[in-house]
């Protein structure tokens, strides 16, 4: 008393701290015949996903980058992120009427062409290569030399 006072820091003083996570830029590359969009930017130890888009007439290759990743369909999902990165995206040509992407044309798929021809079957992008609405003759040709190695 006698107008001494004590001051305690400890119980007076109320601090906050708030800690962010970094965030790093996941970028797309691609060398052509096809684009690459990816999900950025991304926090710090999480994962993101990148979509790949082929232009007409060509197929998903390959795609890597941003860690261990892994290519399902369309979708790219990186590793975990831990710095700025670049995911990359090839693309190849399709061989016309190679609908299962094996590398070779069956004679199914040789009937298949035929049939989106005829109309009894739905148009697939395989053997509709030119992009137009339905398959033309030209493009059933195109099947039919895949499969006879022409």
């Amino acid at each position: 008393q006698g107008g001494d006072s004590t001051y305690s820091a400890a119980s007076d003083v109320q601090k906050t701290i708030t800690v962010t996570n970094a965030s790093y830029t996941v970028t797309g590359s691609t060398s052509g015949n096809g684009s690459i969009q990816c999900i950025s930017p991304v926090i710090s130890g999480n994962t993101t996903t990148c979509t790949l888009t082929p232009d007409t007439g060509y197929k998903i290759s390959a795609a890597s980058g941003c860690g261990t990743g892994s290519l399902s369909g369309t979708t790219y999902t990186t590793g975990a992120i831990t710095g700025s990165c670049t995911v990359s995206a090839t693309f190849a040509a399709q061989k016309a009427g190679d609908c299962d992407n094996n590398g070779t044309v069956t004679i199914a798929e040789v009937q298949s062409a035929i049939n989106m021809f005829l109309g009894l079957k739905p148009v697939e992008s395989c053997v509709n290569v030119d992009g137009v609405s339905g398959v033309s003759i030209a493009e059933v040709q195109k099947v039919i030399n895949s499969f006879l190695g022409l």
